[in-house]
């Protein structure tokens, strides 16, 4: 196999160093639907952690703001926002998106 066909591990942590350093990693708007389901919350929780600000676009028919309680009831709660609406409602959804306008 010719040498310029390997690809070490080292390789690959450059890769990922140089990735993480031309993408903006915090302070991004981001809009989650379904937020509110449990695997959305915790996409949710994982976002605002590293310092997005996100709003949950979710109709709660499978969904429970509950899941939600424990990110608002810390210190990065006010990253947070709720807006109750369903994908399939085109107007609804982008007037929520001309209002928050997510990156």
């Amino acid at each position: 196999m010719p040498v310029w066909w390997r690809f070490t591990v080292e390789d690959a942590g450059r890769a990922a160093l140089a990735a993480r350093r031309a993408v903006r990693v915090t302070g991004m708007r981001v809009l989650v639907s379904g937020g509110a389901g449990f695997i959305g919350s915790h996409l949710v929780q994982a976002l605002i952690s590293v310092g997005h600000d996100v709003l949950v676009y979710d109709n709660l028919s499978t969904g429970d703001r509950r899941n939600l309680i424990g990110i608002y009831t810390t210190p990065v709660g006010s990253r947070l926002q709720f807006a109750d609406g369903d994908v399939r409602h085109e107007l609804q959804l982008e007037q929520t998106f001309q209002g928050f306008r997510p990156e």
